[in-house]
Parts: structure tokens; C-alpha cells; sequence
């Protein structure tokens, strides 16, 4: 199996800068809410009850929040360094199910579409639907950047 997927966040939020004169380091902290946008496309090839061939995932999109500290290193008056550490939970609101092919109850359903909320046909021990409840979209994000002033 070969996922690939396709993710656009838009974020929104404030963030903090503590400044301490005598030293070339800035660190900051911050929070933002999110608008998250998910797609992407998934190959399957002799999966158990799953055609092999490639799929699209129907698009999604999802609200989130997030968290960041940080630190800008000063090495020259026009040039810096950032490191940063992020948090992003992606889906804190708008989970859903979709049945892509409603009607007909295939394995394959549960892969073309985000579906990050629990399947309302699940039941133990069933092989097609077997997403048993909600799940959340995590992302932990480490940044190094080169900052050019002007």
C-alpha cells in the first residue's frame, strides 16, 4: 500500500517574542486555529480484499488548533537562525463518515475518503467495516530556518 497525501493548512494566531537585549536570542511561543484541507491519492497492490489500482481520496476539510515555541538566533545584523517545535491537532471539529459507494459494502470505502470519525456500520469482527471510533489528526512539526533581513 502507498498513501500519499496532500495536506493545506491555514493558519491564524498570535505569537509572543520575549526579548532580551544583551543577547542575540529571541525566543517566542504562539498559538494559531487552523483551516485544514486533506487529499491525496492511495495505491493498493494485493492488499486482502482490496482491488489493486490507485485511488483518489475524496477531499476533506477540517477545523484545528495548534501550539508553537521557538527561539531566532541573531549571527549578523542581517541574518538569523529559527528553530521552532509545533504541535497541530488537524481535526477538532468537522469529523465525519462518508460511504464513497453507498449501497455496496466493500473494504475499500473505509480508504477513499478521510473518515475520521467512527463507521456507523461497524461491528466487531467485521472485515469491511472496521473503524470502530473517531480519530484524530496529529502533527508534530521541527523547523530550522535561515531568516535574511532587509
Amino acid at each position: 500500500m502507498d498513501i500519499s497525501q496532500k495536506i493545506l493548512s491555514l493558519k491564524v494566531g498570535p505569537e509572543f517574542h520575549l526579548s532580551f537585549p544583551a543577547l542575540p536570542v529571541t525566543p517566542y511561543i504562539g498559538a494559531n486555529l487552523a483551516l485544514n484541507s486533506f487529499s491525496g491519492e492511495t495505491t493498493f497492490q494485493g492488499v486482502s480484499k482490496v482491488p489493486s489500482a490507485t485511488y483518489s481520496v475524496k477531499g476533506a476539510t477540517r477545523f484545528g488548533v495548534g501550539f508553537s515555541a521557538g527561539t531566532e538566533v541573531s549571527i549578523g545584523p542581517l541574518l538569523s537562525l529559527d528553530f521552532n517545535i509545533s504541535y497541530n491537532l488537524m481535526n477538532v471539529s468537522g469529523k465525519e463518515w462518508n460511504d464513497v459507494n453507498p449501497g455496496i459494502n466493500q473494504r475499500i470505502d473505509s480508504y477513499l475518503s478521510l473518515n475520521d470519525e467512527r463507521d456507523p456500520q461497524y461491528s466487531a469482527g467485521d472485515d469491511k467495516h472496521f473503524i470502530s471510533k473517531a480519530r484524530s489528526i496529529h502533527l508534530v512539526l521541527f523547523t530550522a530556518s535561515i531568516l535574511f533581513g532587509l
